[in-house]
């Protein structure tokens, strides 16, 4: 598990941890906690999705002085490897966190040694919280929400466009699916990893991230990999209607439009002879982002400044 703080007082950097949690059937939370040591700002966004789209959002920014401990500690939220809790502009949640223990990672060493952007690492890959949720005047009790710990670091990104998306809300559980394409100039880069029957099935290899096939347009990301006699194959598709939008402006570039949802349709096929496994896997619960020059659905917070 990588959710150790990485900046160590140094500028330009920026730091993300965020969780995506379904807390309940048809609701699902945002949470980011960001330290910019580019502008000397910390922020903690939180956002409330329905299926019917975005029904609360707000960003608090503070002194990057104001946040302590290992990882985040802050008068408004804190986060711990164990515990999320924080409240802003009406949003507030006290998680515990549960680690199901699926490992992977998507990027190999060499990419940030190379310097072709930030680095993303799933912290808790498969995630259960249990706790509350507040907002609007009324509390959801939390029960093994499904969901997503993650972890991104590094210096100004020289990715533009990416496809993102998980999913643990599967018909059974024990199965999870993570996917990451990203643009760098010319080459897409896509890493994907199931868990399913017990078997971890990754495509993260630096020959795999230039030999998957993968495309994004118009909110739909397809994508197929191969390895070791397996096939994997998939899509998942944004519906706007229920998506969040935030803008990135650039000085000098056109802007960057980040689009997220909680309740993207996914559809996975693994075929893998060798262990007999053939599976055909849909969910419309799954979390998608797409980020590119183009936003897919009306924006929800302010223009931030990702530098």
């Amino acid at each position: 598990m990588t959710l150790a703080r990485q900046w160590v007082g140094d500028a330009p950097f920026q730091e993300t941890w965020f969780i995506e949690v379904l807390f309940s059937a048809d609701r699902g939370l945002w949470v980011r906690y960001v330290l910019d040591a580019t502008r000397g700002v910390a922020e903690v966004w939180a956002l409330v999705v329905e299926r019917s789209g975005v029904v609360a959002s707000h960003v608090e920014e503070l002194p990057l002085a104001d946040v302590r401990g290992p990882l985040f500690t802050a008068p408004c939220a804190t986060l711990a490897r164990d515990r999320a809790r924080g409240e802003v502009g009406g949003i507030a949640w006290d998680l515990r966190l549960d680690d199901l223990g699926v490992r992977h990672r998507h990027v190999p060493r060499l990419l940030p040694a190379l310097g072709l952007g930030r680095t993303y690492h799933p912290g808790i890959l498969d995630l259960r919280v249990q706790g509350h949720v507040t907002f609007g005047g009324e509390t959801w009790q939390v029960s093994r929400g499904m969901g997503v710990l993650g972890h991104l670091w590094g210096r100004h990104s020289r990715v533009h466009r990416w496809s993102w998306a998980h999913c643990n809300a599967f018909h059974e559980d024990g199965i999870l699916f993570e996917g990451l394409a990203a643009d760098v100039g010319c080459l897409t880069l896509t890493s994907l990893v199931l868990h399913v029957q017990g078997h971890t099935y990754g495509f993260s290899r630096p020959r795999d991230l230039a030999r998957t096939w993968s495309h994004t347009s118009d909110g739909l990301w397809s994508f197929q990999a191969e390895r070791d006699g397996a096939t994997l194959v998939g899509e998942v598709r944004l519906k706007p209607g229920s998506a969040a939008t935030v803008r990135y402006d650039r000085a000098d570039q056109d802007p960057l439009f980040c689009t997220n949802t909680r309740f993207a349709d996914a559809r996975i096929v693994l075929r893998d002879p060798r262990r007999r496994v053939d599976v055909d896997l849909r969910s419309r619960e799954a979390a998608f982002e797409v980020v590119g020059t183009e936003a897919l659905a009306p924006a929800c917070l302010p223009a931030r400044d990702p530098r």
